[in-house]
This record gives structure tokens, sequence and C-alpha cells, in this order.
């Protein structure tokens, strides 16, 4: 303000005839004075803001940084998928080795109930009970 105080008192002293020209200044300054509390506080926010960001090289290390923790990122997901996929194979393989011993198992004890049966028939019915027909008494058909 005090730039156009004497800008004003020079334009007084140098052009006193020149009054018209005076006042068209003097509208065109007032004009651009009554803006001018506006944009300053403008520029001081915008300073403000500014003052706050971190500075370029602190953003360039930590863009570096995310990259970095982006490619560790994707390798620990390609690891990732690569070990479910074996344990996958894994799980599949004792899962058919527990189904097989299960079916040995239940093999093995169906052929031993077997076993047990067919030593009941041969002391009821005698040795040769495959070669002899089978008479049932009326109570078993039914």
């Amino acid at each position: 303000m005090s730039f156009g105080a004497s800008c004003w008192t020079k334009i007084e002293r140098t052009t006193k005839s020149a009054r018209p020209l005076t006042l068209l200044l003097e509208f065109t300054w007032l004009k651009h004075v009554n803006g001018t509390p506006q944009l300053l506080t403008q520029i001081q926010s915008l300073q403000v803001q500014l003052s706050q960001r971190p500075p370029v090289e602190k953003v360039q290390e930590l863009e570096k940084e995310y990259k970095n923790l982006d490619l560790i990122l994707q390798g620990t997901q390609r690891e990732n998928e690569r070990c479910m996929a074996e344990l996958e194979r894994f799980v599949c393989c004792c899962l058919w080795s527990w189904l097989l011993i299960d079916l040995v198992h239940f093999a093995r004890s169906a052929r031993t109930r077997e076993k047990m049966l067919e030593r009941e028939l041969a002391k009821l019915a005698g040795e040769n009970w495959q070669v002899r027909p089978l008479i049932c008494c009326y109570s078993c058909a039914y």
C-alpha cells in the first residue's frame, strides 16, 4: 500500500493538469487494489500448502520404495501360488493314499469275515459245504 501512495503522489505532482488521466489511473488502481487482499490470502494459502508438501527427493524415494515393495509383493504372490499348487498335489496324493489304505483294510476285514463265515459253515455243514446244496429250514426262508 505504501508503494501505491507514493506512486499517486508522483502522478499528482507530475500531471496536475492531466486530472482525467489521474482519475482513470486511480480507478484502475482501486480496481486492482480491491482484489489484492483476496489474491494475497490465496497466495498465502498456497504457500502454506506448498510448505507442507514433502520435498521432491522424498517423493521420489517413496515412489522407488513403493515399486520395490510392489515387486516383492508380486514375487510373494507367485511363490504362494506355486506352493498352493504343490500343497494341492500333496494333499491329493495323501487323500488317494488314505483311500487306498482304507480299501485295503476293508478288503482285509471282508476276507477275514468271509473266512470266519466259511469256518462256521464248515462246522455246521461239513468241510465240503461248497459242493453240497444247502437245505434251509422253513423259518430261515422267510
